[in-house]
């Protein structure tokens, strides 16, 4: 099943993780779990889902963790990609 999502860009994260009920909405398969640390403090035990990252031409299957509300992309999708941040038109392109 596939679902379009806003995600917020974060170098600073190293995983990429998905909103609350996301993976369920999608009825992704559960990888097992795992524990994080985050901005909220110590570390915590997540589930991990097998998910599929599209955008634009580019596809990545990898493992996210589902943590808050917001889906994130992190560095494990960033570091595959080429981003242009244009601050004035607040918008990050993909190549």
């Amino acid at each position: 099943m596939k679902a379009a999502t806003t995600a917020l860009i974060d170098s600073g994260a190293d995983r990429t993780v998905l909103g609350s009920g996301l993976a369920a909405e999608l009825f992704l398969p559960l990888l097992g779990y795992v524990e994080v640390a985050g901005i909220t403090g110590g570390p915590e035990t997540v589930p991990m889902w097998l998910a599929i990252v599209e955008a634009k031409r580019f596809r990545f299957e990898l493992s996210v963790a589902e943590i808050g509300a917001e889906t994130i992309l992190g560095r494990d999708v960033l570091n595959r990609l080429s981003l242009h941040l244009d601050g004035p038109r607040l918008r990050a392109l993909i190549s």
